[in-house]
């Protein structure tokens, strides 16, 4: 993730690194009880690229990000 908004005030519960939504070219996930809009990130070492690219690659709202450390034990 290169740049993100940080999360409103107002209290949304979603699973934490769940993608809530795609409002232009970010992409909501949620964090603890609120989202966090990211607006930059980086796939496959392509370079910062908008975070709605993300569905280009299969990713689809609903789906939750992982924890890297799950994968590397």
């Amino acid at each position: 993730i290169w740049s993100a908004n940080p999360p409103k005030e107002e209290s949304s519960f979603v699973r934490p690194g769940e993608i809530a939504y795609q409002d232009g070219n970010c992409l909501g996930v949620g964090v603890w009880e609120g989202i966090l809009e990211i607006t930059e990130l980086e796939v496959e070492s392509k370079g910062a690229m908008s975070a709605s690219s993300l569905l280009e690659y299969g990713a689809e709202i609903g789906d939750q990000f992982e924890n890297a450390r799950d994968r590397l034990c």
